[in-house]
């Protein structure tokens, strides 16, 4: 019987985009006869190298795939792992004997700082024979979050995230959520505008590309109330004429999350020597990504209330209203499952009342759900300002496939998107009525990451315009 043994490191598995990794191969490490190929990383990649948190929920997650090619596996070959935390499924050999899938799922390693690695040795047993991979684990931290945040000290990712209290995000830039694990959102979490100060991203009162215009100022007359800022829509006119500020242009799905925060509404005018009021702030956006999305608290992406009108609002101390903040964006995207009973608040601020002329409403802004469930949680549906907008999610529960499957998505039905596989443009695909899709599974075996994204962006705008999911394919 050939020898068992690798006779070549193998080095640790590939890590792709969005934090999701798994083997990838265009080069092989020869070993000795037995396993005789595994496959080595994409230039710029490493093999066997997996975040902590990567799999989903041990048992229910979909897991994260490997796949070793080789030669003449026997049908009891089994693999394990030397520390518990990574936890592996029995492997499936392909039809000829020639390939070996594993799923993988790695726990949080709490003892396991930001940037620091953990090799895993991975045994892979026939008999009495033996050989060894080593897995490699890249550290990621685990958050919680309390009280007022500020997201520029946000990291890029984590492999856990709960709320321990209400949250507030204050900053010049949009919240991001990011864990390769689960995400618990079990208090409520703000972004909205507060009076004049925005939440994360947003603009202060008269401020932004879409911010309401200032109420006119008439000396010993009476003042006009400003108008709303504008967002998903535009802000509304104060009833004094002054404008409200212009609605996007361009479709929810091609926008960066940074243009999708609120701006400030319109000043009051005044009548006499006075300052006129101000008016609201405008939200901020917040973006959750994980693979196991929890939803209990109140997520509020809600602009700010402009100022009520002073006096009358006309005379020498007359003050007109101010205009109400728009609202910004929030963005849940649960790559395997999204559990929701909270609510979603992206309502417009009001426009501040009292005296002859009251300042414009701030425009709702949007609610954006990307997840496997094809219907939006009820919850969110009742309390939604407007339907969510669903952009694209995988359906696949299980990441080892054969040729014949199909793999299935969710989606706004018509919503047009591109489809690649293993970073090659196939074309573009729509969900149906019900939003849903269907994709076919690649017929080649071995290793695949298909990738699902708006047809109509100019270009990918972050890490989050693409949705992805890695599947090996079993001959």
């Amino acid at each position: 019987m050939p020898a068992p043994y690798l006779s070549a490191a193998v080095p640790p598995l590939t890590c792709g985009l969005l934090g999701l990794c798994i083997t990838a191969g265009c080069g092989w490490v020869v070993d000795a006869d037995r396993f005789r190929q595994v496959q080595a990383p994409l230039p710029g990649l490493r093999a066997l190298t997996l975040y902590e948190g990567s799999g989903g929920p041990v048992g229910a997650g979909r897991g994260e795939p490997l796949w070793l090619n080789a030669r003449d596996y026997g049908p009891s070959v089994t693999v394990r792992s030397e520390d518990p935390r990574v936890t592996l499924s029995s492997p499936v050999r392909s039809a000829n004997g020639t390939g070996l899938s594993v799923l993988a799922w790695v726990a949080p390693f709490t003892d396991l700082a930001e940037g620091e690695e953990r090799p895993v040795t991975l045994w892979l047993e026939d008999g009495t024979e033996t050989a060894s991979v080593t897995l490699t684990v890249l550290g990621l931290d685990e958050l919680e979050l309390a009280g007022l945040v500020d997201p520029q000290t946000l990291a890029a990712r984590y492999s856990d995230i709960s709320t321990t209290a209400p949250v507030r995000f204050e900053g010049p830039q949009p919240a991001r959520l990011v864990s390769t694990g689960s995400v618990r959102l079990m208090h409520a979490v703000s972004v909205a505008g507060l009076g004049a100060t925005p939440g994360a991203g947003g603009f202060a009162p008269g401020a932004g590309p879409r911010s309401g215009s200032d109420g006119a100022s008439e000396p010993r007359g009476c003042a006009s109330g400003g108008g709303g800022g504008g967002a998903r829509e535009a802000g509304q006119p104060a009833s004094g004429g002054a404008y409200g500020g212009q609605g996007s242009p361009i479709p929810i799905e091609q926008v960066p999350l940074e243009q999708t925060v609120g701006s400030g509404g319109g000043r009051g005018g005044d009548s006499g020597e006075q300052t006129g009021t101000l008016g609201g702030a405008g939200a901020g956006s917040v973006y959750v990504d994980g693979a196991v999305v929890l939803w209990s608290g109140e997520l509020d992406a809600s602009g700010a209330p402009g100022e009520d009108a002073m006096g009358s609002g006309c005379g020498q101390d007359g003050r007109g209203a101010g205009g109400g903040g728009s609202a910004g964006m929030i963005w849940v995207r649960a790559r395997q499952t999204l559990m929701a009973t909270g609510t979603a608040r992206v309502a417009g601020g009001a426009g501040g009342s009292g005296g002859q002329k009251s300042g414009g409403q701030g425009s709702d802004g949007w609610l954006r759900i990307d997840a496997p469930e094809p219907a939006v949680p009820s919850a969110l549906g009742a309390n939604a300002m407007h339907p969510a907008f669903r952009g694209p999610a995988w359906r696949i529960s299980h990441a080892r496939v054969n040729p014949a499957a199909d793999l299935s998505f969710t989606a706004d039905p018509g919503l047009r998107l591109s489809l690649t596989l293993d970073d090659i443009l196939l074309g573009e695909v729509q969900a149906d009525a019900q939003g849903v899709g269907i994709v076919s599974a690649p017929r080649a075996p071995g290793l695949h990451r298909l990738c699902l994204q708006s047809a109509t962006a100019p270009q990918p705008i972050g890490e989050e315009a693409s949705v992805c999911v890695r599947v090996v394919v079993l001959p």
